[in-house]
């Protein structure tokens, strides 16, 4: 229903843990004084409860979180859990956990957000794509599926266009 409510339902998915309301606030309106984030804070939760359900978000000992109970399907979640399956090993089951990983990557993490917190994990994200696909690429040339091999290459470019290792192994 609003911006401010989508990047709340992200903030609270990445956050499993929950956040303090004025961490929230700071997290969504960074420039407003603490009065005028509270005011704000209040009907952006409102209107994520009303588009998803009333108790998604629920408040524990202080801390505001997604309720527990329900079943979310995350891809930072996901892509995060096989980067760590494809980073233990460089066998069969790496090379499906990164292609997995790659698959799940359509473009950097709420690209909407300024907060420095989504810069922060777009960061991280596209370390770890960076990482994945030149770890695969390689994995691919080793096998001789060279076309393969060459548009990750390209795509780690595209991530990072003076990354040396996407060079080299183009060539």
């Amino acid at each position: 229903q609003s911006q401010a409510a989508r990047v709340m339902a992200f903030i609270l998915a990445t956050y499993t843990g929950g956040l303090e309301r004025d961490q929230i606030i700071e997290m969504l309106w960074p420039e407003v004084n603490p009065e005028k984030g509270i005011g704000r804070f209040y009907p952006t939760l409102h209107r994520l409860r009303s588009a998803l359900a009333s108790d998604l978000v629920i408040q524990d000992n202080g801390l505001y979180m997604l309720n527990p109970a329900y079943s979310c399907r995350y891809d930072l979640f996901e892509f995060r859990k096989l980067f760590k399956l494809s980073s233990t090993a460089d066998d069969e089951a790496a090379h499906n956990a990164r292609v997995r990983a790659i698959g799940l990557y359509h473009s950097h993490f709420l690209e909407v957000c300024e907060g420095e917190w989504a810069e922060g994990i777009r960061q991280e994200t596209r370390r770890d794509l960076l990482t994945l696909l030149l770890a695969e690429a390689a994995y691919q040339g080793r096998a001789n599926a060279l076309a393969q091999a060459e548009n990750l290459y390209r795509r780690a470019l595209d991530l990072d266009p003076l990354d040396e290792r996407a060079h080299r192994g183009l060539m």
